[in-house]
């Protein structure tokens, strides 16, 4: 400094550190001594808290959150979430994850800062590597479902010196859509080379004055357009799911949006844009239809015969004849119940098959080398309705229709047309219940609704047994098939039983009891719980000796 007029200098200094200031004047005539001052700024003598929230600017989607930082904090984390999640313990530990992410697996869960800034929506979560320059951001609904639009800022301050860490909290409640005047105008630019099949790109250019914007996409046909909609609740319900759908985003010049997740061939969409304004209001609610691609089927080849056979349960041979320009063939082979999750009509059919890159794993497919001869498809169903279904691909990728090789095969006219694969031989169970063990089952009902019953059992032992077995049958048994059931249950016997079973040894006399709970009442129709008896004589040879159906009442 120079001159020789009174100055105040301005230090930037750490609180609860002792500092020392030297200070000597200097002139023509030499040089003064120096004075020294020492001095230290006490974080507890400051009076304020370490940081001072402010939630502000917050829509249905879109929030400001200010953190104004005090000397007497060195820095903070922050985060936003559903009020009915917080929990402060896990919050500091993950507030201190954030700090200090492991090095072996650096995830970030929350963002943080050594200065006073401003958080939107986009930055209150981060839920990123710690490198990744960007955030997963927080998705704000109005629903007051279970209290969803409860929320709470939270942020974990440290202090700059002496002093435990502090939790500082500030709770909102998102609102329901509102002021929308449309005052921002947005642009939705769709080139046709950007529709796929599955997917979509479209550029989004907002005017002056747009902060943050978010896109939503959804079907045509779920809502009438916002601009068509004239009824105010279901203008808000609309906005409401476009929100849920998409993050919002901080906007400053053109970008472009793709979207893939859950997109259908030959379906009409809806692309919305919601520019938000720096104090929040909401501006144009724009939109723009369009319809993604279908299959086109012009390859040059064809599948002329196929013959289909089985030696084996656990596949279908299948030899093909072909013509034209064939390199390879795709081939769709379920089982009837498999095929009709996958496709539920001849257009998903149509789709599965020609769009390989999304659908590789239902349709399987061969060189010309391998469909030349004998194909063999894997059958994890043996005996059941199988569809079958192939087509060709030319030298140029491009597709041929598909062909239900069922009804090819067997000339038929029925174009849905299955395949009655072969059933899987069962080893014969030979389980014989001809001991003369007895046993009486003695049953109180103990609770009783309209579907289950409670009960207190007492099993007696009786002549020629050795010990026996309690048996609790499926849910849905019927007496008709009990004795087939148990012949099931005891299939490996004496090795082991299946099922739920208890073994009564009569060790203590010729009586044992037990309480069973949750037996579902027993029907003629349906079926329902038994409980079943089965003994085992001096001869080890089993015998069905006695049953109750469940919620039948009392048994003597």
């Amino acid at each position: 400094m120079t001159g020789n007029e009174a100055t105040t200098l301005d230090l930037t200094v750490t609180v609860d550190v002792d500092y020392v200031v030297s200070v000597y004047a200097e002139n023509a005539d030499g040089k003064s001594d120096v004075v020294t001052k020492d001095f230290k700024i006490s974080s507890a003598e400051l009076k304020g808290e370490l940081v001072e929230l402010t939630v502000k600017n917050l829509t249905a989607f879109s929030l400001d959150v200010d953190v104004k930082k005090s000397i007497k904090c060195s820095k903070y984390v922050i985060t936003a979430m559903q009020k009915n999640s917080y929990n402060e313990e896990y919050f500091i530990q993950s507030a201190e994850t954030s700090l200090s992410p492991n090095p072996d697996y650096p995830m970030q869960p929350f963002n943080w800062s050594d200065k006073s800034a401003t958080f939107t929506e986009h930055t209150l979560v981060k839920n990123r590597m710690a490198d990744d320059p960007e955030s997963e951001g927080v998705k704000l609904t109005s629903s007051e479902d279970d209290d969803m639009n409860k929320m709470v800022v939270c942020v974990y301050a440290l202090p700059a010196g002496d002093g435990q860490a502090e939790v500082f909290t500030q709770d909102f409640t998102v609102p329901e859509p509102s002021d929308y005047d449309g005052s921002i105008e947005v642009q939705i630019d769709i080139a046709d080379e950007d529709i796929t099949l599955t997917s979509v790109a479209a550029t989004i250019t907002a005017g002056a004055g747009c902060k943050k914007i978010f896109t939503s996409l959804i079907g045509a046909s779920d809502y009438d357009p916002f601009d068509e909609i004239t009824d105010e609740a279901k203008r808000k319900e609309l906005l409401t799911v476009l929100g849920n759908n998409r993050q919002v985003l901080p906007y400053t010049e053109p970008y472009k949006v793709d979207f893939t997740h859950n997109m259908t061939p030959n379906t009409t969409w809806r692309l919305y844009a919601v520019p938000i304004a720096e104090d929040g209001t909401i501006g144009k609610v724009t939109y723009e239809d369009f319809t993604t691609k279908k299959p086109v089927f012009d390859g040059t080849g064809e599948i002329v015969s196929a013959e289909l056979s089985q030696t084996t349960p656990e596949a279908i041979e299948l030899k093909l004849t072909t013509s034209g320009d064939v390199e390879k063939v795709r081939i769709f082979c379920w089982s009837y119940n498999e095929c009709y999750n996958i496709v539920g009509d001849p257009a998903e059919l149509e789709w599965a098959i020609y769009d390989r890159e999304n659908n590789a794993s239902w349709t399987d497919e061969y060189a010309k080398d391998e469909f030349s001869g004998t194909l063999s498809l894997s059958i994890l169903h043996p005996g059941d309705d199988y569809c079958i279904y192939g087509a060709t691909v030319d030298a140029k990728g491009n597709v041929s229709y598909p062909v239900n090789l069922v009804q090819l095969a067997g000339g038929s006219e029925d174009k849905d047309a299955m395949f009655k694969t072969m059933p899987e031989e069962q080893e014969e169970i030979v389980v014989k219940f001809d001991g003369t063990g007895e046993a009486t089952l003695k049953v109180t009902e103990t609770e009783k609704d309209e579907y289950s019953t409670n009960i207190e059992y007492t099993v007696t032992k009786g002549a020629n047994t050795v010990k026996a077995y309690r048996i609790r049958t499926a849910s849905t048994a019927y007496e008709e098939t009990l004795e087939e059931d148990l012949k099931t249950a005891f299939a490996d016997y004496p090795n082991s039983i299946s099922g739920s079973y208890k073994e009564l040894t009569f060790a203590d006399g010729d009586t044992e009891s037990e309480t069973l709970e949750y037996l579902t009442n027993y029907d003629s129709e349906w079926g329902g719980n038994i409980v079943a008896i089965v003994t085992v004589d001096k001869d080890g040879k089993l015998k069905i000796a006695d049953y109750y159906l469940a919620g039948t009442g009392d048994k003597e």
